[in-house]
């Protein structure tokens, strides 16, 4: 597994001021977890080098359900570029020419961390985000606070999270594959290529998710391989010979 070094990971709340509860405390009912990782390629990192390195970017969109499950729903990339910190809330649109090209390496890391960035993720929006209620029923929250959680919390929470990343195996998370996959294809990627990134499985795995969509009618059934075209093909000459 590769190791990452992280430089920052912030939370920011998105959509309505809504807290979800999340096991005992008050979360962001959607929100988006921003990793800023040094882009070192296996080169150690030691205090004396880390300034010298790019940064690459994940951001993990998040949603907490009504039985206190977490769902990435989105998962966006970016290449390495120089660290400028975190951008809270800006106008302007974002560059992609100031990003550096997404390596395999990138995705791979992501792969094989998942379930641990999206603990971490949980983690921060716990104590990232303090909501207080008005007197007229909705909520407010204020950028930059602190809830202070202790350490032996915070490791029960890192169990619950990681525990839950492993996928049920029921209707919904079929039809949630299903979307993957198609959305994919529209948007012109390798849909088992996203499944693997977005899922944290292994290629072997995601063809098995998929053949059960079939199967449910969630994705059209791929076509027939081996099967003898219909159409009779012309006789062609060979050296004077017929050949059929």
């Amino acid at each position: 597994m590769i190791e990452l070094h992280t430089r920052q990971v912030a939370t920011d709340l998105v959509g309505d001021i809504e807290p979800a509860k999340y096991s005992g405390y008050q979360i962001p009912k959607q929100f988006i977890a921003t990793f800023y990782i040094i882009d070192n390629d296996n080169v150690k990192v030691t205090n004396a080098n880390a300034k010298s390195f790019y940064t690459w970017k994940v951001k993990l969109f998040i949603r907490v359900t009504e039985k206190e499950t977490v769902e990435v729903v989105k998962t966006e990339i970016y290449g390495a570029s120089v660290y400028k910190g975190h951008t809270v809330f800006t106008t302007k649109e974002d560059n992609p020419f100031s990003y550096g090209t997404v390596q395999a390496r990138h995705y791979t890391a992501l792969r094989d961390n998942r379930p641990r960035l999206v603990s971490v993720a949980v983690q921060v929006a716990l104590q990232s985000h303090k909501f207080t209620k008005k007197a007229d029923g909705t909520y407010q929250v204020t950028i930059g606070d602190n809830v202070s959680i202790d350490g032996k919390e915070l490791e029960r929470i890192n169990r619950a999270v990681t525990e839950n990343s492993y996928a049920k195996l029921d209707d919904a998370f079929y039809k949630r594959v299903a979307e993957i996959y198609k959305q994919a294809v529209l948007n012109g990627d390798r849909p088992n290529n996203v499944l693997m990134l977005e899922l944290n499985k292994e290629r072997k795995t995601v063809q098995g998710y998929t053949r059960v969509c079939r199967e449910r009618g969630y994705l059209l059934k791929a076509k027939e391989r081996g099967k003898a075209s219909p159409v009779r093909k012309p006789k062609t000459t060979t050296k004077g010979k017929t050949k059929k």
